[in-house]
Parts: C-alpha cells; structure tokens; sequence
C-alpha cells in the first residue's frame, strides 16, 4: 500500500441486524408475555415489532454512512457511539479474531 493510499470498507448489516432483531425481538417476546399473562390483547407488543423497524433503518442510514479506513499508519473507526477515533498500528498491542454473527445475545 502506498503512502497516501488508503482501504475503505463498511461493517456488516446482516451482523448488525441481527443482534437489532435479537435485541428488540426478545424486548417484543417478554411483551407479549406479560401481555398474555394479563390478559390484555397481544397487539400491545407490536410496538417492539415498529421498534425493530424503525432501528433497523437508523442502523441501514449509519452502516452506509460511517465507513472504516485503513491507513497505511493507522485505521480509524468509529466507536458505539458514532464517535471516530484513530489508532495508530504501532499501539495495538494484540488482536484476536471475533465473529458477532456466530453469537447469541
């Protein structure tokens, strides 16, 4: 790689969607639950089901908009919260292999 060449990629959306479905999908599971413990009417858990949606459009809008760089010195990416930061190769002290779309929550 050259001096100023630099590598640009985007992190997975079928990983990131999952662990959203996961996530909301067990939030809309307790829901329904409790709403059949109560006997209220099992639609009071369709808002966890608006919720999957309406994250997984916001995590479609932020895939595609916050991309990874990898430079020749460093890579920078973005955290949780969005925010980028740059990190040298020379302060990574160990990596190791991590795969998301094999887990569960």
């Amino acid at each position: 790689m050259k001096a100023n060449q630099q590598l640009v990629f985007r992190s997975s959306f079928s990983v990131v969607w999952r662990w959203n479905v996961k996530f909301w999908g067990l939030i809309g599971a307790v829901a329904t639950g409790l709403n059949y413990i109560t006997g209220r009417p099992l639609s009071a858990a369709l808002p966890a089901l608006g919720a999957t949606l309406g994250s997984g459009a916001m995590l479609a809008v932020t895939v595609s908009l916050c991309p990874v760089y990898v430079l020749p010195d460093a890579i920078r990416s973005y955290n949780f919260w969005g925010i980028y930061r740059t990190v040298t190769w020379d302060e990574i002290e160990q990596i190791r292999r991590v795969s998301y779309s094999d887990s569960g929550i």
